[in-house]
C-alpha cells in the first residue's frame, strides 16, 4: 500500500501525475505514476540504473516529464510516452551540451520548460526544448516504423494498451487499430 502519494500535473482530459511510494522487502520505493482520467494506475519506470522517478506534467496527449535520481540525489529528467521512457537530453534539440537539471512543464506541441546547466560551473539558465515529435506508430521510439514496432503490437495484442508503447490511438486496447496504425506509417 501507499505509504505517500503527491499529484503534481493534471492535463485537459484529467489525467493526473505524480509519485507514490511503498515499502517493499529491499526498502522504500518511489515510483512515477500516471493516474488516467478513468482510474487506472500506471507506473512509468525512470530512467535505466535510476532506482527511484518522479512525474512532474503531462499534456493532453499523455505525455509526462519527470526526473530520475538516487536517493536524495537528483539525476536525469525524463520525457516518457505510451510506456517508453527517454532521458531528456536525448530527446531535446539542445545543440550545446548541457545537463538538464529539470523539467517542470510541458504544452499541448510537446514543448518543454526545463531548467539546465552549461559548462564546467553547470550555471542554470531556463530552456525551452522542442523534442523531435515521436513517429506514428513507432513502439520503440527508434523513430523508424518496421517489422520491429509490427512485432511490438503483436507482442502486446489482447493484453491491454493501459500505458502499452503499441496503444497508438490511446483507447486501452492493443488492436486492430494500433496494427493498421504500423501499416499506414511504414518506412
Amino acid at each position: 500500500s501507499d505509504l505517500h502519494s503527491a499529484a503534481y500535473g493534471i492535463n485537459n482530459h484529467g489525467d493526473v501525475c505524480g509519485f507514490y511510494s511503498e515499502r517493499t522487502p529491499n526498502g522504500l520505493s518511489v515510483k512515477a505514476v500516471l493516474w488516467s482520467a478513468d482510474g487506472r494506475q500506471i507506473e512509468i519506470s525512470g530512467l535505466p540504473g535510476y532506482p527511484y522517478s518522479r512525474a512532474w506534467a503531462v499534456n493532453d496527449e499523455r505525455v509526462v516529464i519527470g526526473i530520475s535520481y538516487f536517493s536524495a540525489q537528483a539525476g536525469p529528467a525524463f520525457v516518457w510516452r505510451n510506456g517508453v521512457v527517454v532521458a531528456l537530453t536525448d530527446a531535446s534539440n539542445l545543440t550545446d551540451p548541457a545537463e538538464i537539471l529539470r523539467a517542470s512543464g510541458i504544452n499541448q506541441n510537446g514543448q518543454i520548460a526545463a531548467n539546465g546547466g552549461f559548462g564546467i560551473d553547470l550555471i542554470p539558465r531556463g530552456l525551452l526544448l522542442s523534442p523531435e515529435a515521436l513517429v506514428p506508430g513507432d513502439c520503440n521510439c527508434d523513430r523508424h516504423v518496421d517489422v520491429q514496432d509490427i512485432l511490438g503490437v503483436i507482442f502486446h495484442w489482447g493484453l491491454g494498451g493501459a500505458g502499452s508503447a503499441a496503444d497508438f490511438d490511446h483507447d486501452n486496447d492493443v488492436d486492430m487499430n494500433d496494427l493498421l496504425a504500423d501499416i499506414v506509417h511504414w518506412h
